[in-house]
């Protein structure tokens, strides 16, 4: 009986940190898009939809730390960078 209260406390504990690391992410994309459900049916369309989604949400999380114009510097430098490599 001991064993399974102290099973059900860590995995309390291991939900509880689950939900602070995990699952914000997810809320705040929701709440940004006022995505409540996928407007896709169908598993490649639903997934394209989540990465657009989450894409939007790095951009995003990005323009609030570094700012636009340094997030535009940094992508015309990546692009210079990158013409010798036959890249873009």
């Amino acid at each position: 009986n001991d064993f399974c209260c102290a099973y059900v406390c860590h995995f309390d504990i291991c939900m509880q940190r689950r939900k602070e690391l995990v699952e914000h992410p997810f809320g705040t994309i929701k709440w940004y898009d006022g995505a409540h459900y996928f407007l896709c049916r169908g598993k490649e369309k639903v997934s394209a939809e989540i990465a657009l989604s989450f894409l939007t949400y790095n951009l995003r999380r990005a323009i609030n730390i570094l700012g636009v114009g340094a997030l535009v510097a940094h992508f015309n430098r990546r692009k210079l960078e990158n013409r010798g490599c036959g890249l873009l």
